[in-house]
């Protein structure tokens, strides 16, 4: 019986640790599906709600969402696209927009160039103002949304040494007409009534999707526009070099109006970069937002406002922005495979499997494992062979008690040969043995003597009745 219940224990012991084996490899398995095939959640912080940015951000979440299995935005707005730009550089957000003249983290870098910010002239003919030195002791108009063209205009003087009080800048609507802000000789006898233009020229900055929309010479009357003329910056390449997140550009010939053109040929000038910065992202998954942005470039431009021409990012060390490495794979046909891309976690995988495998079988060696009986432990069983010793009245029966004794020593040696048995108290089985067998001895003589009293007594017994059984001798006569 208690045969049955040690394997019974073992069996239960043995399917509970294959329950919990099977637990743990659905459990490893579960994990390692949710982590893979989980899609990351980037935040993009993309300035006001309305903005070109925001609604491109809107437009990119959408896209990423219908094509992606690996990753999804989250569009956060904040209060000024400056404030998106500070929450990249402290983690708070994985995407932001921001233009080339803006001071970015040192850790951002650059997925895609999303669109042009191109500075160009707007003089009277025959004004000779071809250059920023040429606006010199000049009242000039700067085309923006807020202060920040007028800034960067500031920033330009700066850089090619003009001093502040060599010019007046002032920040207009950057919808406003050319021929409205720019005083024209002999105008004004075709002009309208009211104030009259008050500036020398105007600093046109806008991206260049927006450029077919903002000619401003597109309009009924165009006369007093013709009178003008877009000229480029003859110190375009200078400024180019002097001003980190400049770039030079050329604006071809008719890309403010085609008939008649304007300008007429190309023209070199500067310009800014608004770029799709990333910080501190993974490679595969900057990979996969480049490949959502580049497959996906012509539904993501908001027409003639944002976005239309998307470039890939400059590679080269010294540019403003570093282009993401993720992105840098994508252009050079170098994206991973899932054994490239996860090689290292599959190699940390298998060895974290191999430690649980060895933790496993030892869990299961230790309760499937019989812990070897101390020997003393059996010693009681020889002391009772002893005891009952005295009990027995017969060689047979004793002989039978001798033979169990034995059997009761040979198990104990093919146990310790087998380590069922331990050698701890071996010595206490022995003297437990001994005195079983010397108690055997003792009882075995006596038996035999009593056995030998009894016969002869019977002997004497029998001689006796023999005796009294023959019948005395008759006297003769």
């Amino acid at each position: 019986m208690a045969g049955i219940r040690g394997r019974a224990g073992r069996t239960l012991r043995l399917v509970g640790v294959l329950f919990g084996m099977l637990v743990i490899a659905a459990g490893g398995t579960l994990a390692a599906s949710y982590w893979l095939y989980k899609p990351r959640v980037l935040v993009f912080a993309a300035g006001p709600e309305g903005s070109a940015y925001y609604r491109f951000a809107q437009k990119l979440a959408e896209t990423v969402a219908a094509n992606s299995r690996s990753i999804r935005i989250s569009v956060q707005a904040t209060e000024t696209p400056l404030a998106a730009i500070t929450r990249l550089g402290k983690l708070d957000a994985d995407i932001a927009i921001g233009r080339t003249d803006q001071k970015f983290p040192t850790t951002a870098r650059t997925v895609a160039v999303l669109e042009h910010d191109v500075v160009v002239l707007v003089a009277p003919k025959a004004s000779k103002i071809t250059s920023l030195a040429s606006l010199r002791g000049r009242k000039v108009a700067v085309t923006g949304p807020d202060g920040q063209n007028e800034a960067f205009a500031k920033r330009l003087f700066e850089a090619m040494q003009i001093p502040h009080s060599a010019y007046s800048l002032q920040t207009v609507p950057a919808d406003m007409r050319f021929d409205r802000l720019i005083a024209q000789p002999g105008a004004q006898a075709i002009a309208p009534a009211g104030p009259q233009p008050a500036y020398h020229a105007v600093l046109a900055i806008g991206p260049r999707s927006q450029f077919d929309t903002r000619s401003r010479v597109d309009q009924p009357d165009r006369r007093p526009a013709l009178n003008l003329e877009v000229q480029g910056l003859e110190d375009a390449k200078a400024i180019e070099r002097r001003v980190p997140g400049v770039y030079a550009e050329t604006v071809e010939a008719g890309t403010l109006t085609s008939s008649p053109k304007w300008p007429p040929e190309d023209i070199e000038t500067i310009a800014l970069y608004h770029e799709l910065l990333v910080n501190r992202m993974p490679s595969a998954v900057a990979t996969e937002l480049t490949r959502m942005v580049f497959e996906n470039k012509e539904e993501l431009g908001l027409d003639r406002e944002f976005a239309t021409r998307i470039e890939p990012p400059e590679t080269d060390k010294g540019e403003y922005v570093i282009a993401h490495q993720g992105a840098v794979d994508y252009f050079n046909g170098d994206v991973k495979g899932f054994l490239d891309r996860y090689s290292d976690f599959i190699y940390i995988g298998t060895s974290i499997l191999g430690v649980v495998g060895s933790l496993v079988y030892g869990l299961y060696s230790w309760t499937t494992k019989t812990d070897p009986v101390k020997s003393s432990l059996l010693a009681r069983d020889l002391l009772i062979i002893a005891e009952k010793v005295d009990g027995i009245d017969t060689l047979d029966a004793l002989d039978k008690t001798e033979d169990e004794l034995e059997r009761a020593l040979k198990d104990v040696l093919v146990g310790l040969q087998e380590n069922r048995f331990s050698a701890e108290g071996l010595d206490v089985l022995r003297l437990a043995y001994d005195h079983s067998h010397k108690a055997i001895a003792a009882r075995r003589r006596v038996l035999i003597r009593n056995d030998r009293e009894a016969a002869r007594k019977l002997a004497l017994q029998a001689a006796a009745e023999q005796a009294d059984n023959v019948l005395p001798l008759q006297p003769r006569q």
